[in-house]
């Protein structure tokens, strides 16, 4: 988000700014340097920012799940209706950001910090209405991942209409034959792809007859 939206980026600076200071406020309130009353003004701020940001993030999570399924079935077909749920912490309605933050005033007043917002954003992948870590085997995490990255690359060319480069670090351990030549398949349609592998072997048969293999020894390359 913040490499596709100058306006995403500005927020998330502005926004980490006034969460360090309002937490900054909450410790001196603690400490009776300062009445609660303060934490107001700060409210306004972070539900402004806080707000914007979660409002992309939604959109972003919306648009992986409309369009992960189709790289899913070329990597792992069984995989196909996995889906994406963002976890929120703050809103992008600000009414209901700042009614959110009123209700957990005590709690952060006994803590001392921010507990509601979108640094407290997470997200899970489920397959089956089941968390997919601990569910999936580790091979097919890696493929939900990839596709995943794939749909991130297609978001950003939907966006900017470029093609960012990947990089892609041993993404064929613990992934069958199978599944590694689909991958490989798959990513001779992309325009420029750096992949890292310690088994060359395994994969050579299947690369792009025009691919570049560069072998790295002691620190140096060896082209």
């Amino acid at each position: 988000l913040s490499n596709v939206f100058p306006e995403y980026r500005k927020a998330s600076d502005d926004y980490e700014r006034i969460l360090k200071q309002r937490n900054q406020l909450w410790l001196e309130i603690q400490s009776g340097k300062r009445g609660v009353l303060e934490i107001d003004v700060w409210d306004d701020q972070l539900v402004e920012f806080g707000s914007s940001l979660t409002g992309y993030r939604a959109n972003l999570f919306s648009y992986m799940n409309k369009h992960i399924d189709e790289h899913l079935v070329q990597f792992s077909e069984e995989l196909t209706g996995s889906r994406f749920f963002y976890q929120i912490s703050g809103n992008a309605s600000k009414e209901e950001f700042k009614r959110t933050l009123r209700r957990a005033r005590e709690r952060e007043q006994e803590l001392g910090t921010t507990i509601i917002g979108p640094h407290r954003d997470d997200f899970e992948v489920r397959f089956d209405s089941k968390n997919v870590v601990g569910f999936v085997s580790r091979g097919q995490l890696r493929s939900i991942t990839l596709a995943m990255k794939v749909v991130e690359r297609q978001y950003i060319y939907d966006i900017l209409r470029l093609s960012p480069v990947f990089l892609l670090d041993d993404i064929f351990s613990e992934l069958d034959a199978a599944h590694q030549k689909k991958i490989l398949e798959f990513f001779e349609r992309e325009d420029q792809i750096f992949i890292t592998t310690t088994h060359l072997s395994e994969i050579r048969e299947n690369l792009p007859k025009d691919a570049s293999i560069f072998t790295i020894e002691a620190g140096r390359v060896i082209i």
